[in-house]
């Protein structure tokens, strides 16, 4: 069972992919150059980037990269980018490309941001498992009360066997 869509990350300069799927510039700030058919995107949303001050601060300083995925990812728990991870999460996509200028791409907020979906997508499909043996199992204790004679009420309240 697939646990959500395959997340990719790719420089937006960079020509689309047929198996690039749903792709989204996740960069506050549009790149330069770049016209939007040249782009090929079907998303911008520049409310997931990184903070102003962050992406300053950071300055793709790969010393900083660790510090500045922990700064990142809890401003992901914030309003509104958590609403924009919740809306990229529940995309209904076999694939989901996020877009960047960033030139390196490993240590960029796209890749901490497409772990944060990888990671979503999993806990949701291990939920989603969770509960559907949880349901069996209900499933499975009521019929075999109802086969041990067990009496079992109605909406009504009425007793059937």
């Amino acid at each position: 069972m697939s646990g959500g869509p395959d997340i990719g990350v790719r420089r937006v300069y960079d020509p689309a992919q047929p198996d690039d799927g749903c792709r989204v510039l996740v960069d506050r700030i549009w790149p330069r150059g770049l016209s939007k058919a040249a782009a090929a995107i079907d998303e911008w949303c520049r409310d997931i980037a990184p903070s102003t001050e962050l992406r300053r601060w950071y300055g793709h300083r790969p010393e900083r990269f660790a510090r500045f995925r922990e700064r990142y990812l809890a401003e992901l728990e914030e309003p509104p980018r958590a609403e924009a991870v919740t809306r990229l999460s529940n995309l209904d996509v076999p694939a989901l490309t996020l877009v960047t200028a960033t030139r390196k791409l490993d240590t960029s907020h796209a890749r901490v941001l497409a772990d944060r979906l990888a990671a979503g997508s999993a806990q949701t499909c291990a939920a989603k498992v969770l509960v559907r043996k949880e349901k069996m199992h209900r499933g499975q204790a009521k019929s075999d009360g109802a086969r041990s004679g067990t009496v079992v009420r109605g909406e009504g309240g009425d007793a059937r066997p």
